[in-house]
């Protein structure tokens, strides 16, 4: 005795058909599954930012501009931000760097084209962020004052705050090592891109 027979119902004529079947026996259409799928699919779907409706398959609100996927409107949106800061070529190029390779400024993200990079590659980064000569001397040699000037008047202060504790600590331990004079020098070089990133496009001083 055999098996009873599975079937399947034609999306075209709605009758039973063998569920292995490439073709209908009743209407003659060949049965694409790709295609069967996509009929089903819903045609619309709503906005989760303005709330109006859109195709389905967008992956952009028409009405508001937004990106649908998050990781997408993030990046984007970041970068559209900069591009509309009042600020140079030089900084801009910083600031998308610093965007797509570091978290909030800080340390980098650990993505797939991250993790396949050389020490050397990221060193390229790193030094393409932080030594553009004319900020990093005059971070240097006006680190406190170019800080202020960049509307970073709280790191400044907290910088300056900490390296004089740390300073009259070690001066207190080791008499003649003296104080460390270029130490807080080079903190404003070396971190004023990524402070003033955090200022300018997240909106944060920390």
């Amino acid at each position: 005795m055999t098996e009873e027979m599975q079937t399947k119902t034609c999306p075209y004529c709605g009758e039973e058909i063998n569920i292995n079947a490439i073709k209908c026996k009743h209407c003659g259409e060949f049965l694409n599954e790709n295609q069967q799928e996509q009929t089903t699919e819903p045609e619309i779907k709503i906005c989760p930012f303005c709330g109006e409706e859109i195709a389905y398959k967008a992956v952009k609100c028409k009405h508001c501009g937004e990106f649908l996927n998050k990781e997408i409107s993030s990046d984007r949106t970041n970068n559209d931000k900069i591009d509309r800061l009042n600020i140079d070529e030089s900084w801009k190029k910083r600031f998308i760097l610093i965007d797509k390779y570091y978290i909030d400024g800080y340390w980098y993200k650990p993505t797939d084209e991250y993790n396949k990079m050389s020490r050397k590659e990221i060193s390229g980064i790193y030094n393409a962020i932080v030594f553009d000569w004319g900020t990093f001397i005059a971070a240097f040699l006006f680190g406190l004052f170019y800080y202020l000037f960049k509307g970073m008047w709280l790191k400044a202060l907290v910088y300056s705050i900490v390296i004089l504790i740390l300073d009259m600590i070690l001066l207190a331990l080791i008499p003649s090592l003296g104080a460390t004079t270029y130490t807080l020098s080079i903190i404003f070089a070396m971190f004023a891109p990524f402070d003033y990133y955090r200022l300018k496009v997240l909106g944060k001083q920390w």
